[in-house]
C-alpha cells in the first residue's frame, strides 16, 4: 500500500468536524499533493458516493471512496479521529478510522483491490488498535509498511502496468 500513500496524505486527532468536513480535508491533501486535478469536483463524487450508501462499515471504520477522471493518481488518505465521527456508519457508531480512496476511472481492478486491502488491515482488531494510538503521520506509515510485509502487496504490479498513461502525464 506504501505505493498510494505517504505521510503527507495522514491526518491524525482531528477534533469537532463533520463528516463533510473530514471528507473535504481529505480531499484537500489529494490536490495539494497533485494526485487529483480538481477538488471540488472529485468531493462531489465522493459525496454522491456516499449518498448511494454510508461507506461507514461499523467497528469504527469508515473508507469513502470513487473512481473519478480527476484523479491522477491512485491514492490513500487516512485520518485518525480519537473522539469519533458520526459518519451513519452501518452500526450507527462514531467512525474513528478513515481511509479515502482515489483511484483513476479506468483502474477497476487495482481499486477494488486496495479497498480489500484496506477492510482485511481494519478487521482485525489489534491492526486497528495500533492505527489508532499512532500519534504520527510517520507512525502510521510504518504500520502500513508493517501489514504491507506480513500481507504482501501486490497492487504495484497492477499500478504499474495500468499506470503508465498516468505516469506520462
Amino acid at each position: 500500500m506504501l505505493s498510494i500513500i505517504n505521510e503527507n496524505l495522514v491526518i491524525i486527532n482531528t477534533v469537532n468536524k463533520t463528516k463533510n468536513d473530514i471528507i473535504k480535508d481529505m480531499v484537500h491533501l489529494l490536490h495539494k499533493e497533485k494526485r487529483i486535478t480538481d477538488k471540488t469536483k472529485f468531493y462531489n463524487e465522493i459525496l454522491q458516493r456516499e449518498k448511494i450508501q454510508s461507506t461507514g462499515i461499523g467497528e469504527a471504520i469508515a473508507i469513502p471512496h470513487a473512481k473519478s477522471n480527476f484523479v491522477r493518481l491512485m491514492s490513500v488518505v487516512i485520518c485518525i479521529s480519537k473522539k469519533g465521527i458520526h459518519f451513519k456508519s452501518l452500526d450507527d457508531k462514531p467512525v474513528k478510522i478513515i481511509f479515502l480512496v482515489a483511484a483513476p476511472k479506468e483502474f477497476t481492478k487495482s481499486y477494488l483491490q486496495i479497498i480489500a486491502k484496506i477492510a482485511r488491515l481494519l478487521k482485525n482488531t489489534k491492526w486497528r488498535e495500533r492505527f489508532l494510538n499512532a500519534s504520527e503521520p510517520e507512525e502510521m506509515i510504518e504500520l502500513i509498511r508493517e501489514f504491507d510485509r506480513v500481507y504482501p502487496d501486490r497492487l504495484k504490479i497492477d499500478l504499474i502496468n495500468g499506470d503508465k498513461a498516468l505516469l506520462k502525464s
